[in-house]
């Protein structure tokens, strides 16, 4: 179809636009490339919304804005990698990955109580003493690997901070969730890097490494200190998705460090010419000229939760408050298919808020080109 390249006056007889798209990737892509348009034609950044239900649906977004240059601001919070639970989780990683990486170490490890960087420092040193002394042990009994005693264990930082010796050091209160945290790491250490003794391996797949972590000691943390815990939890989740696109931690890595560089121009005002990025929930008595509501699947919008749990009358009202937010033209974004968290592609269907709206009451737009 041919989309209205300029309109001087509004059209009462202008619908919304349907816009079905392979994955969230291309959901992405056809945002930058409709939104270009749209500014070529003389409508400010400023002008145009994209709204979505959780915040992990707008991670392609985000990043596909940053290279392509289009400003964005997060006027619902911050930016995806900016949110501290996100930056928890990411430190694990780094710390499994790296060892060495105190700045990593000292983040996660923070989050039990009484534990700052003096207790930090004192555990990580007799950590690493301990692995050097097993290290030692393990190449003098290298020729004895298979030895049916069991007794050798992994020259591994994560290894030793389980040790009695270094329990111990942890402040009392703090015990019980440092033993889950470490259990948690030392299983995705083993996943990368193999079981005691090191030997030859085929490292896991950075998306089950991932979901280790996520289903893991820091999965229930999030239980036990957010009252959102839920909505944060949806967001790991997101990133277990993130992940299936890697085939190794490094390149994984990589990226996340890369994006978590990233922060949000707290200067940006609202006068400013920036796209504007926002929960449904936040946008509640907004309006604005353009607005793209992407995630328009079953289990994105409404989410998986409500579904399973049958509440699904907050999210048609949600649904009804993100189509009423739009002035002049309203797109209605479908990734048909997801990276189904490392299992294979998973088709999804459209959502059923969609689903329940007659034909004629909307457009559909075919983009494999993007025929602007």
């Amino acid at each position: 179809m041919v989309m209205p390249r300029s309109c001087a006056v509004r059209r009462d007889s202008m619908v919304p636009y349907f816009v079905p798209v392979l994955d969230g990737r291309q959901q992405a892509q056809f945002l930058v490339s409709r939104i270009e348009h749209l500014y070529e034609q003389g409508v400010a950044l400023r002008d145009i919304a994209v709204l979505y239900r959780a915040h992990y649906q707008a991670l392609d977004a985000q990043l596909e804005f940053s290279r392509r240059g289009i400003p964005f601001v997060i006027t619902s919070g911050v930016r995806f990698f900016e949110q501290a639970h996100v930056r928890d989780f990411v430190a694990q990683l780094r710390a499994v990955c790296n060892p060495d990486d105190y700045p990593a170490f000292e983040r996660f490890m923070a989050l039990l109580p009484k534990v700052g960087p003096a207790t930090v420092g004192k555990l990580l040193k007799a950590a690493r003493q301990l692995a050097a002394k097993r290290a030692q042990q393990w190449e003098s009994a290298r020729q004895d690997l298979f030895d049916p005693s069991g007794q050798l264990d992994s020259p591994s930082v994560f290894a030793a901070l389980l040790d009695p010796s270094i329990l111990d050091k942890v402040p009392q209160d703090a015990r019980d969730d440092y033993s889950g945290m470490c259990l948690s790491l030392r299983e995705m250490d083993v996943m990368l890097n193999g079981p005691a003794p090191r030997v030859s391996h085929n490292p896991a797949r950075p998306v089950d490494i991932v979901r280790c972590g996520v289903e893991g000691w820091y999965g229930d943390y999030l239980k036990q200190v957010y009252n959102n815990w839920e909505s944060r939890r949806d967001d790991l989740d997101g990133l277990i998705e993130f992940a299936a696109r890697y085939d190794t931690m490094s390149e994984l890595l990589a990226q996340l460090v890369l994006l978590n560089s990233e922060t949000t121009d707290r200067s940006i005002q609202d006068n400013d010419n920036t796209v504007r990025m926002t929960t449904i929930h936040q946008a509640k008595g907004l309006e604005y000229p353009v607005v793209f509501v992407i995630g328009c699947a079953d289990e994105y919008f409404p989410l998986k939760r409500a579904i399973e749990d049958g509440n699904l009358d907050e999210e048609r009202r949600l649904f009804y408050v993100a189509v009423t937010r739009a002035k002049d033209e309203l797109y209605l974004c479908y990734p048909r298919m997801t990276s189904g968290r490392g299992n294979g592609p998973l088709l999804m269907r459209q959502s059923r808020f969609i689903s329940e709206v007659p034909s004629h009451l909307y457009e559909k737009v075919h983009v494999p080109n993007y025929g602007w």
